[in-house]
């Protein structure tokens, strides 16, 4: 007898979506299959990141090797302290299967069935201490013109640059904040246990985390 497992999942939108049916609207190929999909994810943090729209969100990333996750925003001089909009929306994994990438099974899972929103449990993100409460570490750019969104887009798509030990030597100079440290909310390093870095801006060194 097969055993199927419920799995909380979750799906976010930085605006309140004005439709209570969310509909497979992504095509392109997953567990072998080509077809229209609608996404969700298994872990609530890595869907946080998308209650921002892009634009204020410049990156963001799962850390393997310590389960975190990472979203760097982009200046102060340029956003400010937004104030969010998004939604993010909670319910089993009925309909839905864990997506393959890499050969490896991720926190992503794909349905080709529509979603109705009504089923769901919805809460409301409006600020970047909501998501900070949730464990994301939110990482910004400063105001040096040694380092801008430019700057990280370039390295993203470097396949030479380490982007953890970027972000680390970059905090470490003073060019890219750490917000949950400066508003203690949550800090918790996000980056792989064998790199340290200091972190003059705040005078303290960011450790490994057990």
């Amino acid at each position: 007898m097969l055993l199927f497992i419920m799995v909380k999942l979750f799906h976010a939108s930085p605006v309140p979506l004005s439709t209570d049916i969310l509909e497979p609207r992504t095509s392109m190929k997953v567990n072998g299959k080509e077809g229209a999909y609608l996404f969700a994810a298994s872990d609530k943090q890595h869907a946080l990141t998308y209650t921002i729209t892009k634009g204020i969100r410049l990156m963001n990333a799962h850390v393997d090797e310590t389960g975190r996750q990472i979203l760097v925003i982009d200046a102060e001089k340029k956003i400010g302290d937004p104030v969010l909009n998004g939604e993010i929306y909670n319910f089993e994994s009925d309909n839905f299967e864990q997506a393959v990438f890499g050969g490896k099974l991720s926190n992503q899972w794909v349905s080709t069935q529509n979603l109705n929103l009504e089923q769901t449990d919805k809460r409301q993100i409006t600020s970047l201490n909501d998501i900070m409460k949730e464990g994301v570490q939110i990482f910004q750019i400063g105001d040096s013109p040694n380092f801008t969104a430019a700057t990280l887009h370039n390295a993203c798509f470097d396949s030479q640059t380490d982007i953890y030990d970027l972000l680390q030597e970059q905090l470490s100079l003073g060019n890219v904040k750490w917000m949950n440290q400066e508003r203690s909310i949550n800090p918790n390093n996000p980056f792989p246990t064998n790199k340290v870095a200091q972190n003059s801006q705040f005078g303290v060194n960011i450790t490994p985390s057990p």
